[in-house]
């Protein structure tokens, strides 16, 4: 879903980005950011995004990338030690497709953001005019692996870590930049106060 918001003297757009499970098409991207182009800043709402494909993280990222940027680096376990890892990988977000949008974006989060919206909400903290706006992610930076046992039973376990740019585990959730919880009060007014906190943000830079 995608909308442009009119206030506070700018003009704001708005996407609600709902799973990173269905396939992304480039088509699908340069049309809603064809149409976001002429916008003061972007608010990307990611809350309750249960997570879905690695490969969607880059696509979209790409899409606010305004240079090549070291994301975090992966590590995968190769013993049975408790810190048995290998050297790990850096991994990268470049700019990608026919449209980019580089301006001020405000991700709004919460704990309902698990797996591929974790990976994306970390990936996107590296761009220096993003901030996360809302509460700490639910987690989930590892790859999966599972299988079943012989009385049926199914297992499943992260095989990898991730770690930020500059070294820091937040396995248990992204947290935000910006702390903002949504008040029972200013809800049953029809406000939502992620929302306008991230249209301060697009509007003062902080």
């Amino acid at each position: 879903d995608n909308c442009i918001l009119d206030t506070l003297g700018l003009k704001i757009g708005y996407i609600r980005y709902t799973s990173f499970g269905d396939k992304l098409y480039a088509e699908d991207l340069d049309y809603v950011l064809d149409k976001m182009q002429h916008c003061d800043g972007l608010l990307l709402d990611v809350r309750s995004n249960g997570g879905g494909s690695s490969s969607n993280v880059y696509n979209l990222a790409g899409r606010f990338c305004d240079q090549k940027r070291l994301v975090y680096r992966s590590y995968a376990k190769n013993g049975v030690a408790h810190d048995a890892f290998d050297q790990g990988v850096d991994l990268y977000v470049e700019p990608k497709g026919s449209l980019q949008f580089t301006k001020r974006i405000a991700i709004l989060t919460k704990r309902g953001c698990y797996s591929a919206t974790s990976f994306f909400t970390l990936a996107m903290k590296s761009f220096p005019y993003v901030k996360v706006i809302g509460d700490t992610t639910g987690g989930g930076l590892g790859v999966p692996n599972g299988g079943q046992l012989p009385n049926g039973w199914t297992y499943r376990f992260s095989v990898t870590k991730t770690l930020s740019p500059d070294g820091k585990n937040f396995e248990n959730g992204i947290p935000p930049d910006i702390t903002v919880w949504l008040q029972d009060s200013t809800l049953n007014k029809g406000h939502d106060d992620i929302i306008e906190r991230g249209i301060l943000y697009v509007k003062n830079g902080n």
